[in-house]
């Protein structure tokens, strides 16, 4: 009579702790299940914002890039002719020049340092078949253009320190015609651009 009675008690406590284990995986999957779906509610509130941050972050690539372009644009054009030259300081080749009058030819043939900057010992060759008198050199100098740089290439160049030398004489055809200017301010760093441009204020014919 005992064994039945330990058999049918070990029986019911068996039938009884099945549908609790089973509740227990069954609230266990349901909380879990319910996480994932706040998760992916929290998401999908978050793609507005994250779409917007997108849409931001692609407009500023963008204009970036635009901005790039233009700057190079803007380069490409100021240089593509020959009315205005960049001079290298530590160089003494020559280079062509454009002017009002015609072609003429300039190149540095020295560079000397001087109180609060540099002169440069320049050469203008004249190879056209007439003499000219009088001439204006203008020289625009600063730092090298940077790209990357947080200014615009126009901002950059109204940055340049800018001047005129004027000379009087004669430009005698086939010579060179020796010339000094004095770059003030100027340091190393600010001769890393130094542009050049020329005009001619008159012709010599001859009877």
């Amino acid at each position: 009579m005992n064994k039945w009675i330990r058999i049918t008690a070990f029986s019911l406590l068996i039938w009884t702790c099945v549908p609790i284990n089973a509740f227990v995986s069954a609230q266990s999957s349901y909380e879990n299940l319910d996480q994932r779906l706040q998760s992916v509610e929290e998401y999908l509130q978050n793609i507005p914002d994250i779409l917007q941050n997108f849409s931001m972050t692609l407009q500023d690539s963008m204009n970036s890039m635009n901005a790039d372009i233009q700057n190079s644009i803007q380069q490409q054009v100021q240089y593509s002719s020959f009315r205005k030259v960049l001079l290298n300081p530590t160089s003494t080749a020559f280079q062509r020049i454009d002017t009002n009058a015609g072609v003429f030819l300039i190149a540095v043939q020295k560079t000397e340092e001087i109180d609060g900057g540099y002169r440069l010992h320049l050469s203008v060759g004249n190879p056209n078949i007439a003499d000219y008198r009088d001439f204006k050199i203008r020289l625009s100098w600063g730092e090298e253009w940077n790209p990357n740089a947080s200014i615009s290439y126009q901002q950059w160049r109204n940055s340049l320190t800018t001047a005129d030398y004027s000379f009087k004489g004669s430009l005698v055809k086939g010579v060179w015609s020796p010339v000094s200017v004095d770059v003030v301010p100027s340091t190393r760093r600010t001769l890393g651009v130094l542009e050049c441009s020329m005009e001619v204020s008159s012709i010599e014919m001859s009877n």
